[in-house]
């Protein structure tokens, strides 16, 4: 209990820490960019998340089926809007994520690993899309100009990575002599076997193309906001931006992604010629859309913890 105190507290003091330095970059009062028109946009975005929500289930379903555990679609969209709301209120910005993917072990079908091999699964398929994005962006359109050469090698580099290591690792491991002379080589082998997964089964690549929907309509609520507050911010430079730092915000150093996901904005946007003022205001509300679409999950919480509706196989 003493250790979660601390993490919490960890985070909370980097989250307020994130933010301390965003309020020494501000120089009038963000207030002022809140009108009648920026408030209509900020309710058409949020019409937008429940799209998010149905979509992220669908790419769930198609997880599980990677490791031949079949769920309705119904379980599927009470899972993750369950964790979408447990994602936004615990300190750990993929707390619902994990929690979800651990129910795959009341699964009939699972075994040990799946519910791990799930999570990740999901994860990368979420990351390398994001990536991807942003590396086309970078390569087709002039906004690649605005970010320093060396953090552009590094996007690329980065997602290069992703792609070709679980597949380079789980070939270079393949033998079982090897996999079983430590405990720690097949644990390697295992993890990068299940990332193998996300790439070359079929159910895997559909989860992409459904993770790369759901990164372009969170761009898209991104640049609608945008819109409504008269942030000189484009659809090119959404899609660059949000990507990047939404796989910084997934990281476990801040509370429910808040402070780095708005840090990483202001700094971003500023490559591009967007003063911090508008960056921080538009950050913010994005966060409260994501916010605000979590709570009718709260009505999901209750089935999903359910231990008779928490996993409702159905074998076909």
């Amino acid at each position: 209990m003493k250790k979660t105190f601390y993490i919490v507290a960890f985070k909370l003091l980097l989250t307020a820490l994130a933010f301390y330095l965003i309020s020494k970059r501000i120089t009038i009062n963000p207030f002022s960019y809140f009108t009648k028109e920026s408030i209509h946009y900020f309710f058409y975005a949020l019409l937008i998340t429940p799209g998010l929500i149905l979509v992220q289930a669908l790419r769930w379903k198609r997880i599980a089926s990677i490791f031949d555990i079949k769920f309705s679609y119904r379980h599927c969209l009470i899972s993750v809007w369950a964790g979408h709301f447990i994602n936004n209120v615990l300190p750990t910005a993929t707390a619902g994520d994990l929690l979800r993917s651990f129910s795959i072990k009341r699964a009939q079908q699972a075994n040990k690993w799946s519910w791990l091999g799930a999570f990740l699964a999901e994860k990368y398929s979420a990351a390398t899309s994001a990536l991807m994005i942003a590396c086309l962006v970078v390569m087709i359109t002039p906004a690649g100009n605005f970010l320093p050469k060396l953090l552009v090698i590094f996007i690329c580099a980065l997602l290069v990575s992703l792609l070709v290591l679980p597949l380079l690792i789980t070939n270079l491991f393949a033998n079982a002599a090897i996999t079983q002379s430590s405990r720690i080589v097949s644990t390697i082998y295992r993890l990068n076997k299940h990332l193998s997964h996300a790439l070359l089964k079929k159910e895997g690549r559909l989860a992409f193309i459904d993770s790369t929907l759901v990164n372009l309509a969170m761009c898209f609520i991104f640049y609608t906001i945008a819109i409504g507050v008269g942030a000189p911010i484009t659809l090119t430079h959404s899609l660059l931006v949000v990507p990047l730092f939404t796989i910084l915000a997934a990281l476990p150093i801040s509370y429910a992604g808040w402070g780095v996901r708005e840090l990483s904005c202001v700094e971003l946007l500023q490559f591009c010629g967007v003063s911090a003022d508008k960056a921080i205001v538009v950050s913010i509300l994005y966060g409260l859309v994501l916010l605000l679409s979590c709570l009718p999950g709260l009505l999901a919480v209750y089935p999903f913890i359910n231990k008779h509706k928490l996993v409702q196989s159905q074998v076909r």
